[in-house]
């Protein structure tokens, strides 16, 4: 009797054991079965075991935060995950039995057939499994629900400017009617992360458990608005009325670029662009965070067109560097190439078509400029030991290089390609990193300016990294105000981006 007993609970504990769920294990014992099967080589396991391993740990994390509803969904996600595995495991077993029966009763039309069955579904479930692998190869995305920048070739991946956007709205109307258009904006007219437009550009998303990427982000090409400080915009909404007409609201999606979303793993998504990008500012739209890039043109020893507002013919543009962002920092001597007025507009509709007469205050500012910052105060502005000069060389390019009607009453906003074609016009030898302010524009009309400070290769003449600054000209729009306009964008560069940025590299 008592032998009857023992074989009894020996044999109920082995089969209790083999019914167990993957809902039932803990994370201790998930591990261990996970090292069995990678012993065993066996893929579809190791596979199973990974998925339910994340799972359980999200529950765990999950619980422990007091958030029961995700953890009961969650747990409805592991048996699931368990329930579906042994469902395969069912159709097989049952699958199997019929084979013998048929055999049996010699009806081997019929084997045949579940045979075929058989193996369909082991091509399947292996088939699965092998997708299922791919995780070996995924690069470790630290943050879920964020699109990384991935890198296919070498497998890495680069996190995008992270923003949380702030809502403006631009009203009009008259007459009746009225318009309004509601704008998510984020400061600055360029990211500080650059891709190249003939860069194979693939990005990557790791989603929540249950969670639809398609519903998450979009991604939207950024307007650059704004007279007194630009910024990027993203159109939300336009909201119009009219009398006797009512109301409307629509949704702006103008600016979407198509993409494409690829599962390559069980929360895994490879966003692709359907098309390739055009250069400009681009974001990644959702969860109410945007997750910003800059697209530019790849020059590398190739013959590229240009097309600017002069319409400069084709050049050899051979602007490679190896330089990075943080080497503008991390060098202990720079070039300093003074202001360079070549691509410079003055809006002031009272001196239009006296271009002869103003261009004389041009080279008033530089000097003023130069007296108040030589390149000693810059040097311990930027702490750096050292800085030569290449001034009176870029100073006098505006000469040749100004637009004819420079003086005019359009906003003028100079491109990144227009920046880069134009240094590659410099004829300075040399190599390091040079810095040279650009003004864009002084507003006489509106008394705010916009300048650009460039840093890059001086060998290859490529851009390493640009910054616009704004502001208002000091003391009114005269011609010490601009002066000083100049002078406190320097110091403002240094203060608000120059220094805060140096601190992290």
């Amino acid at each position: 009797m008592k032998k009857f007993i023992l074989m009894f609970l020996i044999f109920s504990c082995t089969h209790s054991f083999a019914q167990k769920q993957l809902s039932e294990y803990t994370t201790q014992e998930l591990e261990q079965k996970k090292k069995e099967a990678e012993s065993a080589n066996n893929v579809s396991e190791i596979s199973l075991y990974k998925k339910a391993i994340e799972i359980r740990t999200q529950i765990d994390e999950a619980v422990l935060a007091e958030d029961y509803s995700k953890a009961a969904t969650l747990k409805k996600q592991l048996k699931s995950l368990s329930n579906g595995d042994n469902e395969d495991n069912d159709k097989k077993t049952k699958l199997e039995e019929e084979i013998k029966k048929a055999i049996a009763a010699e009806d081997y039309e019929k084997a045949n057939k579940l045979k075929k069955q058989l193996e369909r579904l082991k091509t399947d479930k292996t088939s699965s499994s092998n997708n299922e692998t791919s995780l070996i190869s995924l690069p470790a995305v630290e943050f879920i629900n964020q699109v990384y920048f991935w890198n296919k070739t070498d497998n890495s991946i680069r996190q995008l400017e992270y923003d949380t956007p702030e809502m403006k709205t631009q009203a009009a109307g008259g007459f009746g009617y009225a318009q309004a258009t509601s704008f998510w904006v984020i400061q600055g007219v360029k990211s500080d992360v650059t891709l190249n437009a003939n860069e194979n550009t693939s990005f990557i998303l790791k989603v929540s458990p249950g969670m639809n990427p398609v519903d998450m982000f979009r991604l939207v090409k950024f307007q650059i608005l704004g007279k007194r400080v630009p910024s990027r915009h993203m159109a939300a909404f336009t909201s119009s009325s009219a009398a006797y007409a009512g109301s409307s609201t629509k949704e702006r999606r103008d600016n979407d670029v198509p993409i494409i979303y690829n599962k390559i793993d069980d929360g895994y998504y490879e966003i692709l662009i359907n098309g390739k990008l055009l250069p400009g500012e681009y974001t990644f739209y959702g969860l109410g965070k945007m997750y910003s890039f800059s697209v530019n043109t790849s020059f590398s020893n190739n013959t590229s067109r240009i097309s600017n507002e002069n319409n400069t013919a084709s050049v050899n543009l051979n602007s490679s560097t190896n330089y990075s962002k943080s080497d503008i920092y991390k060098d202990n001597s720079i070039t300093w190439f003074g202001l360079d007025f070549s691509l410079f507009n003055l809006t002031f509709t009272k001196k239009m078509g006296r271009e002869d007469e103003m261009i004389k205050y041009i080279g008033i500012w530089q000097k003023q400029y130069e007296k108040e910052i030589p390149p000693s105060n810059l040097a311990r502005w930027l702490r750096k030991p050292a800085v030569s000069s290449e001034k009176d060389y870029s100073e006098s390019l505006y000469r040749s290089n100004l637009k004819q009607n420079w003086i005019s009453f359009d906003y003028h906003d100079i491109s990144y390609n227009e920046i880069q074609n134009h240094l590659t016009k410099y004829k300075t030898n040399g190599n390091g990193i040079g810095l040279v302010l650009i003004p864009e524009q002084f507003n006489e009309d509106r008394d705010n300016y916009t300048v650009e400070f460039v840093w890059f290769d001086v060998s290859s003449k490529a851009i390493i990294h640009n910054q616009k600054i704004s502001g208002r000209a000091h003391g009114g729009v005269t011609q010490a105000g601009w002066r000083d306009a100049l002078i406190d964008a320097t110091r403002n560069y240094i203060d608000q981006f120059y220094k805060k940025e140096k601190v992290f590299k």
